[in-house]
């Protein structure tokens, strides 16, 4: 609710980014690769939100079931991890330097 409320009070455009892992699945379909370990999924984790100076971003993740139970998000290390991939294919800041929001 907080995205929906920061949106009323913004003329920014709302980008949804669904991030997973490259797998020989349709790009468009709604079942992608994990993030993690690969194995096709289509559950996705709100991750984060990263705003810039004309659009919000909301992040989500394609985590599997096996690894939201392993609980991949609670350990900074694979943060960073996440992070880096993030960065590194999509183009987006999530250091800690960058204006974002996580719930």
């Amino acid at each position: 609710m907080y995205l929906h409320y920061m949106c009323k009070n913004s003329n920014k455009k709302i980008k949804k980014i669904n991030i997973c892992e490259e797998t020989n699945l349709p790009p468009d379909g709604w079942i992608q690769g994990c993030i993690w370990c690969k194995i096709p999924t289509s559950k996705t984790t709100y991750y984060k939100t990263y705003e810039t100076k004309d659009v919000i971003y909301t992040l989500n993740l394609h985590l599997c079931k096996d690894c939201i139970n392993y609980k991949i998000l609670d350990s900074s290390k694979n943060i960073k991890i996440i992070n880096n991939y993030i960065d590194k294919y999509y183009l987006i800041s999530c250091g800690s330097n960058s204006t974002s929001t996580s719930l």
